[in-house]
């Protein structure tokens, strides 16, 4: 191929993506555990209020305790479990180009990670009973149109962590809409 053909080449190709696909500014913030990732530091994590995720991002795993959608809030409560004798850090996971064709979809799941963020904390103040939230979770599940990966059989037993563990499967759900995911660490 001549010098001009593959020029030719590059500014169709380049063309089609942007045409294809729209700048957004996806960013998550997650807390996780530092020590090494297993299934049982992952149970422990979800009893004591944690999402207990094992997310893979770039070749790595990480144990998620906790996500935010600013990065201000992720840090403060950070800075409380290392003050707690944690070892934690934050990470930051995102996207900044999506194609059209998943741009409602992204839309719908951001507000849905929303939502289970304010409820996992709102079970942990007291303010939600497990009937309460099992029916927010089912109106989530069905307005996201996303299989529940975890739910007790008893709604009474529905534990903050759950919710945490949910709202981080649907923020990678979301990742994996994004063109190339981004990990920094913060």
């Amino acid at each position: 191929m001549s010098m001009s053909g593959f020029l030719l080449f590059c500014t169709v190709f380049l063309s089609l993506f942007f045409a294809l696909t729209e700048k957004t500014n996806c960013a998550y913030y997650l807390i996780y555990q530092k020590e090494e990732v297993t299934s049982v530091g992952a149970f422990d994590c979800c009893f004591n209020g944690g999402a207990g995720y094992i997310l893979k991002v770039k070749g790595r795993e990480f144990l998620i305790l906790s996500g935010y959608s600013l990065s201000d809030n992720a840090l403060t409560v950070n800075e409380r479990l290392r003050e707690a004798g944690e070892d934690t850090g934050v990470i930051k996971v995102g996207f900044s180009r999506i194609q059209k064709t998943k741009k409602n979809r992204y839309s719908l799941l951001k507000d849905c990670i929303e939502i289970l963020y304010q409820t996992a904390n709102r079970i942990d103040s007291g303010a939600l009973n497990g009937e309460q939230t099992k029916t927010i979770l089912d109106q989530v599940f069905y307005v996201s149109k996303t299989e529940t990966p975890l739910l007790r059989e008893n709604a009474q037993s529905i534990l903050s962590g759950d919710v945490r563990y949910l709202q981080i499967a649907m923020t990678e759900e979301v990742l994996k809409m994004g063109i190339s995911a981004n990990l920094e660490f913060l």
